[in-house]
């Protein structure tokens, strides 16, 4: 994906997906697999190798097929091998999910200050700045069968979390988050 001097690729962390969001395409497909972390990182090996001499790729999103913290251990080892072995900058891996909390808190433990994004699908900042409409949001486009009942707790914990992290990302270098 080009945006000016930016290159950024897209990569999948699973064949199919689970969890069956209302507004995802890859959910109606179902669930095959998790890919391996070799298949992961393939896709940026890919990726490069089609760029002409002139160009890299600046960006790395974990925004194609599935859901990357639903693949965790193999996503985990994806972004170590392409930080500390291909030399792309932490900085500049954004790894993206439907509100896996869980794995969110796994994520922002890691020694790499990757971006996460939360994937809310309002229609603009208002309703995703509001904890209520986030719950709702997450409720209705959320069917995490991995999730103990009550679900309404799991997107108020969520929800918390994710205005947590937006007071707190302007201050931190850290830990960043992105509202999509």
């Amino acid at each position: 994906l080009k945006d000016g001097d930016r290159l950024t690729g897209c990569v999948s962390s699973q064949v199919g997906c689970k969890f069956g969001c209302s507004f995802c395409a890859t959910g109606a497909l179902g669930f095959t697999r998790n890919l391996t972390t070799a298949e992961i990182v393939d896709q940026v090996c890919r990726a490069r190798a089609v760029l002409d001499p002139d160009e890299s790729l600046t960006n790395v999103v974990f925004m194609g097929m599935g859901e990357p913290l639903a693949n965790y251990a193999n996503v985990r080892e994806a972004i170590r091998r392409m930080v500390d072995v291909m030399g792309i900058s932490a900085r500049s891996i954004t790894v993206s999910t439907v509100g896996m909390l869980p794995g969110m808190q796994r994520l922002a433990a890691e020694p790499w200050p990757v971006t996460l994004a939360v994937s809310l699908h309002a229609a603009d900042d208002d309703l995703r700045s509001v904890n209520g409409q986030i719950e709702f949001l997450l409720q209705r486009a959320v069917r995490d069968g991995g999730v103990p009942e009550p679900r309404e707790d799991h997107a108020s914990a969520i929800a918390e979390m994710a205005l947590a992290a937006r007071a707190i990302s302007g201050a931190s270098t850290r830990y960043r988050a992105v509202w999509a």
